[in-house]
């Protein structure tokens, strides 16, 4: 906590409101004079969270005005925060989401001897449909929120390793798929998930700060 009481020596804040986002700043609150609507942005799995350290958490969340959670199974019914959900998004203008030129990826795979006389199958955690490739994920969490099974990639249980195995198998033997799932996932986070929408979205719940009912206009 000392680390905390620090931080709010050398940074004041005067702004108009204050989004924290994930636990761990979450105790910030305790260290200023509350003078504007703060809001906590939370991006971990709340469905099942361990009670000591929710009880924990609790003790600041009480404080805070709103929180912000990305699926409805996020939502509490132990505390007495009013609760929104939004979903997430991504900056398609970002280094990690713009196209990557051919003489970077074979400068790369060249460094870490990646061989490519065989398909390379990796690992994506964030910002993967919009690259217009099939994604075969987990159908847990927030993915499901992001996949339309069929439709614009696959979902699995996580413990279906043979439903894995045989759709990454389909895919790389039906070009047909690969490019049926590949147009209609960048369409959908065309559509739902670009950081446009989640401007739209903070810009809405912040307003319902300043009109009137919320003390503090």
């Amino acid at each position: 906590m000392r680390k905390y009481g620090e931080f709010s020596v050398y940074t004041h804040i005067d702004h108009d409101c204050v989004i924290v986002h994930d636990p761990q700043p979450l105790p910030l609150i305790d260290y200023y004079q509350k003078i504007q609507p703060w809001i906590w942005r939370c991006h971990v799995d709340l469905s099942a969270p361990n009670k000591r350290l929710w009880d924990y958490f609790k003790n600041f969340l009480l404080k805070y005005d709103k929180m912000i959670v990305s699926n409805h199974c996020y939502l509490r019914g132990d505390i007495p925060v009013e609760q929104q959900i939004v979903l997430p998004a991504i900056d398609p203008l970002s280094s990690k989401n713009i196209p990557i030129k051919k003489e970077v990826i074979d400068k790369t795979l060249n460094k870490f001897n990646i061989k490519t006389d065989k398909p390379i199958i990796t690992q994506i955690s964030r910002f993967d449909k919009w690259k217009g490739t099939p994604v075969v994920a987990s159908n847990i969490g927030g993915i499901p929120l992001q996949i339309k099974n069929g439709k614009n990639g696959f979902l699995f249980e996580p413990d279906d390793l043979n439903g894995f195995a045989d759709r990454i198998i389909r895919i790389l033997k039906d070009s047909k798929i690969t490019e049926f799932i590949g147009k209609n996932a960048i369409e959908y986070v065309r559509e739902n998930f670009l950081i446009t929408r989640l401007l739209s979205d903070y810009l809405t719940f912040l307003c319902e700060f300043w009109n009137g009912n919320s003390g503090y206009n």
